[in-house]
């Protein structure tokens, strides 16, 4: 009995050892691994190896290019458009903060030395408005501004810097967010965050011309009319705050600047031809919308044009 146990433990080193692991050049031979697609897979079971593993993500940034700054055909990938949004509204707080910067600065410096810091002070803020044009043409992108008026991080962005860039670059972006006032609008039912842009663009109404009034409304006519009822786009506008504001903001200039030049009957004739346009649609609204202070006001203003409407039952 213990001759027969020693035998058996001397065969137990001779026995032949096996792979645990079966060796990767054996089934190199194997189809080509087809990764499974991800559309319509929920539910499904799916099969990976350390040879054939599946791609789940792909980080690679290397070929991400500007879309929204350039026109490029075809359609955008939304997650890449929204990563050059939210990329061109840091690039343009960057500049905000230096254009801050250099506001304080002004303060403090003796009067000898304002001349550079303006001087640097204009470049950032050319290059900031750089970020709203197209590159090739230099004129304003304006899928890219109403992108950005559409995040609440471009609305407080905007607020803080129009009044910062030189007056004929807010006076454009004025004008492109007015044809563009109805969409913005949709999009502000979730934060309500445009009445921050009151003040700042109503500033920018107070310092134009009769020329720029009739221009900046009949932007906002020809936006409105594109989407076909004119009356049911108006009646979105006025009631929102900053759509309201800025109406009445630009009736009461273009009342101002008649007054002042109460013998120029073109300039008054061409206001009047653009109010024309407005004024009957406006008429049911201010009835049919819930009084606010701004529709009262509206109503004041428009009733003083009146006789110069030429509307039935004015005299």
């Amino acid at each position: 009995m213990l001759l027969f146990k020693k035998q058996q433990k001397d065969t137990d080193f001779h026995i032949t050892p096996k792979l645990l692991f079966s060796n990767p050049n054996k089934h190199s031979d194997k189809k080509e691994y087809k990764p499974m697609e991800f559309v319509s897979t929920l539910g499904k079971l799916s099969i990976s190896t350390v040879m054939n593993p599946r791609q789940v993500l792909d980080c690679s940034l290397n070929n991400l290019q500007p879309i929204i700054t350039s026109h490029q055909k075809g359609d955008v990938d939304p997650g890449r458009k929204k990563y050059s949004v939210l990329s061109t509204i840091e690039r343009m707080y960057d500049y905000l903060l230096e254009l801050e910067d250099l506001e304080r600065m002004l303060l403090i410096v003796p009067a000898e030395e304002r001349g550079k810091i303006m001087d640097a002070k204009n470049e950032v803020a050319e290059r900031m408005f750089s970020c709203f044009c197209i590159a090739d043409s230099g004129s304003i992108n304006e899928e890219l501004l109403v992108h950005v008026l559409s995040t609440s991080k471009g609305k407080n962005m905007l607020a803080r810097c129009v009044t910062q860039l030189r007056s004929e670059h807010s006076r454009a972006i004025l004008y492109h967010l007015l044809g563009n006032m109805a969409t913005i609008i949709a999009h502000d039912k979730k934060h309500e965050q445009l009445p921050q842009l009151c003040e700042p663009l109503g500033s920018v109404v107070h310092s134009g011309t009769i020329n720029m009034m009739q221009v900046w409304m009949k932007s906002l006519v020809d936006g409105l009319s594109y989407y076909g009822d004119l009356e049911l786009s108006l009646a979105s506008v006025l009631a929102n705050k900053l759509g309201l504001s800025l109406i009445n903001d630009i009736i009461q200039r273009a009342d101002h600047l008649c007054a002042m030049n109460a013998n120029n009957f073109e300039v008054q004739a061409e206001w009047i031809k653009v109010l024309q346009q407005i004024y009957p649609h406006c008429l049911p609204l201010l009835v049919s919308l819930p009084k606010t202070e701004g529709l009262v006001m509206l109503g004041e203003a428009l009733s003083r044009n009146r006789k110069l409407l030429r509307i039935p039952g004015s005299d």
